[in-house]
């Protein structure tokens, strides 16, 4: 199978997190896994059947309906979760889908290992596809973070005032070794590029008849 593994320092996520990326699914075997953190700490499939965090979850087939978006098409999957609000939630473009409380007293552990494109090495949920800006951040978002953070597609920005909870980043993922033949790992949407592009230009000749 094809994937990258690797070991992240979770201390700063032990009693808060929240973990967010863009998933495309293209071809993948039953309950294709787009990653996972030690194994079922952090957990969950691109069908729905599995959203789970420290090891099990009353959400397990609970959203598979909510999980319809056709093959080929980007949607933003985000989980949140801290010791305070001892609430588990689960956010499909932006929008909450699922709940559910945690053991009081329970932390995320520490020490294991976070695979994207498979639940673990030689296991059979494969996920073939592809990803974009995964990232973890030591902090539980809000509702309207979350819905920041996926607001403008694959053009969405990170905002500034997050960027300091943002712990395992993408940019960071990507310099990382792959297994197999892990291709469709992209570092930048060539549409948001452009409308970059566009923006600066507009900018530019407006501060020339400002001139």
């Amino acid at each position: 199978s094809s994937y990258i593994r690797f070991f992240p320092d979770m201390s700063e996520m032990t009693e808060k997190y929240s973990l967010c990326l863009w998933i495309r699914k293209l071809q993948s075997e039953s309950r294709p896994c787009p990653f996972a953190y030690k194994k079922y700490e952090i957990f969950m499939t691109d069908d729905g059947k599995y959203n789970r965090l420290f090891g099990s979850s009353s959400l397990d087939s609970t959203l598979t309906s909510k999980f319809t978006v056709p093959a080929g098409t980007f949607y933003s999957y985000c989980s949140t979760w801290s010791l305070a609000s001892l609430t588990f939630k689960v956010y499909l473009n932006g929008k909450l889908v699922g709940t559910e409380t945690t053991a009081s007293g329970r932390k995320l552990q520490t020490g294991g290992a976070l695979v994207l494109g498979n639940h673990s090495p030689g296991y059979g949920h494969r996920f073939g596809g592809e990803m974009y800006n995964f990232n973890i951040y030591s902090k539980e978002l809000t509702p309207a973070e979350v819905a920041t953070v996926s607001a403008s597609g694959l053009c969405t920005e990170i905002p500034e005032h997050l960027e300091k909870y943002r712990i395992i980043k993408w940019e960071d993922i990507l310099k990382l070794p792959r297994s197999g033949t892990v291709t469709n790992f992209i570092d930048r949407d060539p549409r948001c590029v452009s409308l970059a592009a566009a923006a600066i230009e507009q900018m530019q000749a407006y501060r020339g008849k400002l001139e």
